[in-house]
């Protein structure tokens, strides 16, 4: 979705965004992209939430394959099934069919099986939400026609939106940016579920790499910063081998931004590589090191490959902008340095 928040400080802190509630090993779907607004704080709050089954549109190639997801099929299915009122949409918010919940949303899947390829996210924040089933469905702007990057394709009033669907799994532990926030350190049996996760991407082909480049293009050619601090961000799709993108924003200062490290540190979860390293074994913290080696030497190639920004120098002005905004004392610099100190990657 892209989610039109008030203040750029809410996209960069993901506290209360979207908490999953479900497991880290389930499916999950992203809560989709929003239309934008004119100003020049824009978020995209693509979040994960839980989802099996859900279709995907890959970006395998510089044509992307076109899919039957957009609106106007949301609306020929939506007739076909004889849901004619905004009232009828209402009727699948029940709590069997709750994906995900935050602090602001929560997001829905569709009962009936012809409407997996979308989902619906209700804005609970703004505290007159239900009465916004009493409007009429309406199109929403298209920022990624022809793609699935989790957009909004549909809103009913302000509060409820209609998005496509996206598989995967959150990359990382649950409720990362609250336990970073309070400190709460790393546990052994969490460092041994990544070491395997990221072993098992780092045996992706490169042609994974490459799609998963692609979609930071896509991005960056229209204006948006990838939130790569947070790798729950970004959704690990384990069946299919693809990687999703579901957090950016669009912030002038921060256009452009955007660089190979934004592939390569979600994956290895460069702000815990530390705390992680800290709880592994000496075999397990050298296959870390030699695994981080493998992803990043991927990400470089497709990186390349797709014409994005192959150097550190942007990374850190990046971090380094965000440390200063946000008054951490140097967080994300450190934490990136730390990273570099005992990955040893280039």
């Amino acid at each position: 979705m892209l989610n039109v928040l008030s203040g750029y400080k809410n996209s960069l802190n993901f506290k209360a965004d979207f908490k999953s509630d479900k497991k880290n090993n389930e499916n999950q779907s992203t809560s989709g992209i929003k239309h934008l607004s004119t100003t020049s704080k824009t978020m995209i709050g693509l979040t994960a939430l839980g989802v099996a089954s859900a279709a995907v549109v890959s970006i395998r190639s510089k044509k992307p394959q076109l899919k039957k997801d957009d609106f106007q099929e949301f609306m020929r299915v939506i007739k076909e099934l004889g849901i004619s009122k905004s009232e009828d949409i209402a009727k699948n918010c029940t709590e069997k069919n709750i994906l995900g919940t935050g602090a602001n949303s929560t997001v829905y899947k569709f009962t009936h099986p012809k409407l997996d390829n979308w989902v619906i996210k209700v804005i609970t924040k703004n505290k007159d939400y239900q009465s916004s089933f009493s409007k009429d469905i309406q199109e929403s702007v298209d920022q990624f026609k022809g793609l699935n990057m989790g957009q909004e394709i549909g809103h009913i009033g302000d509060s409820v939106l209609i998005l496509k669907r996206i598989n995967g799994k959150p990359h990382s532990i649950a409720d990362w940016s609250t336990r970073r926030r309070d400190g709460i350190e790393i546990t052994k049996e969490e460092a041994n579920n990544f070491l395997e996760n990221i072993r098992t991407i780092s045996e992706f082909p490169q042609s994974t790499f490459n799609n998963y480049a692609q979609k930071l293009k896509v991005l960056e050619d229209k204006g948006y910063k990838a939130d790569s601090f947070n790798p729950n961000n970004y959704l690990i799709d384990y069946k299919n081998k693809d990687i999703h993108i579901i957090d950016a924003y669009s912030y002038a200062p921060d256009a452009n931004m955007n660089s190979k490290y934004d592939l390569i540190c979600p994956l290895i979860d460069y702000p815990n590589y530390e705390s992680y390293h800290k709880v592994m074994s000496s075999s397990q913290k050298e296959e870390y090191s030699q695994i981080t080696k493998k992803i990043a030497s991927k990400c470089s190639k497709a990186a390349e490959e797709n014409g994005i920004d192959c150097s550190e120098s942007k990374f850190r002005e990046f971090i380094s902008r965000v440390d200063s905004r946000e008054n951490n004392g140097g967080r994300y610099t450190s934490s990136f340095n730390k990273m570099k100190e005992l990955s040893n990657i280039e």
